[in-house]
């Protein structure tokens, strides 16, 4: 989809910035989206100033801008026109009904089958046991394999999503994973990220 001549990429992987602060990790993330062009890549650090989200984009390659985005501070889309735009919850009420906006995230399924066609792709959450929130778990069974194909294909299954579950995830009826502390909460990001990208191909 075309959003003002920028094209939003849907991927099979959508890796997740750290909450906090990585060692090399813009170095990391640039890697990461070098080698996998089909990677997106989301901008979420809680606590940050919209001085800092700027600074941290200012430092990445401008060619990947197209295939990032932001989870704060949406007018930074006027420093950054190709940046993509993630709407949480509390947000959604900003968004214009009837045009397509890039993603969400989801808590219940009620919700993504009522909304999910007004996205490009969202996060349904919480799919198993969280690896960087601990005790975060969702109640809800995100088994979507017999939703209809045209939302199905938008729906990206997040939480707890590491090499282990990527089985589960797709027995359920996912083809696109968000990953998080899978990546950043190993000794070697870019080794986790090879691993999940591998069998996210299979």
């Amino acid at each position: 989809p075309s959003h003002g001549g920028r094209k939003v990429f849907m991927s099979k992987i959508i890796l997740i910035s750290p909450e906090h602060n990585v060692s090399n990790e813009i170095l990391l993330v640039q890697e990461m989206l070098r080698l996998d062009d089909s990677l997106r890549f989301h901008m979420r650090k809680m606590n940050w100033s919209k001085t800092n989200y700027f600074e941290y984009l200012q430092e990445i390659n401008p060619l990947f801008y197209s295939r990032i985005s932001i989870h704060e501070f949406h007018d930074l889309q006027l420093n950054f026109p190709a940046i993509g735009l993630h709407y949480k919850e509390v947000d959604r009420e900003d968004y214009v009904t009837g045009k397509t906006h890039d993603s969400t995230s989801f808590h219940s399924k009620k919700n993504a089958l009522e909304l999910g066609e007004e996205f490009d792709y969202f996060f349904c959450s919480s799919i198993f046991q969280s690896i960087s929130k601990k005790n975060y778990v969702s109640s809800e069974n995100w088994d979507i394999h017999n939703w209809e194909e045209s939302v199905r294909k938008k729906a990206v299954a997040l939480g707890g999503m590491d090499a282990s579950k990527m089985e589960n995830a797709k027995q359920m009826g996912f083809d696109n994973f968000a990953v998080l502390g899978a990546i950043w909460m190993t000794k070697n990001p870019l080794d986790a990220f090879k691993e999940i990208r591998e069998l996210c191909q299979k």
